[in-house]
């Protein structure tokens, strides 16, 4: 078990690496000793850089000034605090967003490693990964891994590791570029030839203490070499890994795990596999930033459901992220394990046990959900790979519509574990089933207007979802004025609308019709017609 301590406004223990129940709050450390500030408009920009330019706090550009992008700065209090909180008033009145940096501490060892043995345990039989080879092997994907470090050793990792061409081969000086202590790519990270260690701020990716050997085992289930004599084969064994380390030592801040994505991103991973614990970040608008930034530039980030046994935790709340939750303990391999998370948030499982790697040359069996979504990151990997025509969303759909139902395997658990067991086969020769509305409801607000709430199960078109805002009808036929309430991201398994305070008590249509999936294929309601029926109370 971890437990985290998080500085901002307040004081609170939450966890990372690893998934736990435990959370306390303190009023201690009300004062933000950091923060960071974005500026979204020309204007705001301009302000910004006015005032970094008077002031004596010392910051970083996170992002750069570029027409269109967010400017994203961090400053550090290196004076008063009174003096601090005037920069803060200054920098939010021309509309910026100020943010508090919260700091986050480890204290113990991951629980989501459980021993079941080291016998070896074939993963592959249970998706069908082996049988997908034919059509690819992840060859051309890239995959991040937010995770403790990865040892880049390893007998079974070699040949699995990225390697940023920009800082390979010689200089003009004739030094070798990995290790001359120039940035030779200009990327803002020096002789970062194979990751980088955020927290350290250098590129010694290899894991920091003894148990940390998490992003190790991750790392071999997504991509460890095949027909090498050596362990167990990856998912998507051609697959490069690309190792982002940021928890340093005992301590890391949301600053950290902002850098981790925005370095993904920009180095040009296409999936990131961040197999820990979401729930204590879910409050943190800076890591939604970090999350933004990397679903903004097209990547699939995947993360664990967690292994508390919980329902609808807060970690859902995230809709960038493909949330995966685990099946197959205890003799069962189509029944969720009883350690796994579940809920509406939930998109698709994978088996929870798998057989990897783990530092020093060794290797292991172990359970938790951090390795099943690493195996559907390894499965989005072929999928890209025998399809490298497809777009990020087409990938997603196809991974989550093409996975293998278990709802009948689980009773009480029907909805609640996304689309069932991801399927390596079917992902990459089929098409994706057809999302479709699982369930729809409206209650009456206090203002008298109207929420309606669709639960939705697959991926739909970003670029078709605003046609809901036309598509409301009453019995009479009459169109009635709605407006969607949030952005859809193809992580997200609702959507709400908002309807006006003069809609009428009673039954109203939703057609359908105009809304897809990113193949084009149209949305169907939970009784398979175009339209869906909600009751308006």
């Amino acid at each position: 078990m971890i437990s985290i301590l998080a500085y901002s406004s307040i004081l609170l223990f939450a966890i990372m690496g690893c998934d736990s129940s435990s959370l306390t709050t303190s009023d201690r450390d009300k004062y933000s000793r950091e923060f960071v500030v974005i500026a979204e408009s020309d204007a705001a920009k301009i302000h910004l850089k006015d005032q970094l330019n008077k002031t004596k706090n010392p910051f970083e550009f996170l992002t750069k000034y570029s027409d269109g992008e967010k400017l994203i700065v961090h400053v550090k209090n290196a004076g008063s605090a009174a003096e601090f909180s005037q920069l803060k008033d200054a920098l939010g009145k021309l509309g910026s967003k100020v943010l508090p940096v919260r700091f986050y501490e480890q204290e113990n060892v991951p629980d989501d490693l459980t021993q079941r043995g080291d016998r070896y345990y074939d993963q592959h039989k249970l998706i069908n990964s082996r049988e997908a080879w034919t059509y690819g092997k992840g060859a051309g994907v890239l995959v991040a891994l937010t995770d403790d470090g990865l040892d880049y050793t390893h007998e079974d990792l070699q040949g699995a590791i990225y390697t940023n061409q920009g800082e390979v081969g010689t200089d003009v000086d004739g030094q070798d570029k990995s290790t001359n202590g120039k940035d030779d790519d200009e990327n803002g990270f020096v002789d970062d030839f194979r990751g980088w260690d955020i927290g350290r701020n250098d590129n010694d990716v290899k894991p920091e203490y003894a148990f940390h050997v998490h992003g190790t085992f991750v790392a071999g289930l997504i991509s460890a070499i095949s027909e090498n004599g050596f362990g167990g084969d990856g998912i998507a064994p051609e697959a490069k890994l690309f190792p982002v380390k940021f928890r340093v030592g005992p301590r890391w801040s949301s600053v950290d795990i902002f850098k981790a994505y925005k370095y993904a991103a920009d180095q040009g991973a296409k999936i990131i596999n961040t197999s820990y614990d979401l729930d204590y970040y879910a409050d943190d608008s800076i890591v939604h930033e970090a999350l933004d930034y990397a679903y903004d530039h097209g990547l699939i980030i995947f993360n664990s459901a967690g292994n508390d046994g919980a329902e609808d935790t807060p970690r859902q709340r995230f809709d960038q992220i493909v949330l995966v939750c685990g099946l197959g303990i205890d003799g069962d391999p189509d029944k969720i394990a009883a350690s796994s998370n579940f809920g509406r948030g939930v998109d698709l499982c994978a088996p929870i046990s798998g057989y990897s790697t783990l530092p020093g040359n060794k290797y292991a069996n172990r359970a938790g959900t951090s390795f099943s979504s690493a195996m559907a990151a390894g499965v989005a990997a072929l999928i890209w790979s025998s399809n490298p025509e497809l777009t990020r969303d087409q990938v997603v759909a196809k991974l989550i519509g093409t996975a293998s139902r278990k709802d009948a395997n689980n009773p009480g658990f029907e909805g609640k574990i996304g689309t069932g067991m991801v399927n390596a086969l079917r992902a990459v020769t089929e098409k994706p089933n057809a999302p479709t509305i699982l369930a729809g409801d409206a209650i009456r607000l206090d203002d008298q207007s109207v929420e309606v709430k669709l639960i939705i199960r697959g991926v739909l078109d970003p670029n078709s979802i605003f046609r809901i805002e036309s598509s409301f009808y009453g019995n009479d036929g009459m169109q009635v004025d709605a407006k969607l309430l949030k952005s859809y991201r193809i992580g997200a398994n609702e959507i709400k609308i908002r309807l006006p305070s003069s809609t009428q008590t009673g039954g109203y249509k939703i057609d359908l019709s105009q809304l897809a999936d990113p193949f084009g294929q149209q949305i169907k309601s939970s009784h398979n017609n175009d339209f869906e029926e909600i009751v308006v109370p």
